[in-house]
């Protein structure tokens, strides 16, 4: 199942059966500001991140007051602009005629909602 946003995705798990959490067996990414916010969620739900569900966000930005500095991929975002403002001159200036793929790295920023997987179940869904 495919869902947006981190709260309202946790919402319809929800509603999927009362011990939905102790059945959960991949574990999420989402973007951090939907990271944080089900996060949040899940803990006003008894659920312990990353004890009970280890959760990893994909942007790396900055977690609001008081929450876990989330595990996540940064995303490169000074690079990207650097390298599509070239990759624009180069075009306008007619060095290239053939479409491009560039990849750049994104970087692992280790956080403390990553745990090893564990053996207990997780806290019940109320």
């Amino acid at each position: 199942m495919q869902v947006d946003g981190g709260v309202h995705g946790a919402e319809i798990l929800g509603h999927a059966g009362e011990n939905f959490l102790s059945r959960v067996v991949v574990e999420g990414v989402f973007e951090a500001h939907q990271a944080y916010d089900l996060i949040a969620w899940l803990e006003s739900k008894g659920v312990k991140v990353p004890s009970d569900l280890s959760i990893t966000g994909f942007d790396g930005i900055s977690p609001p007051s008081g929450a876990p500095l989330l595990s996540t991929v940064e995303i490169p975002f000074r690079q990207i602009g650097i390298t599509g403002a070239k990759r624009l001159s180069d075009m306008v200036h007619k060095r290239f005629d053939a479409p491009q793929h560039i990849l750049l790295d994104c970087n692992l920023r280790a956080g403390e909602t990553i745990a090893a997987p564990s053996k207990k179940k997780p806290a019940a869904h109320r």
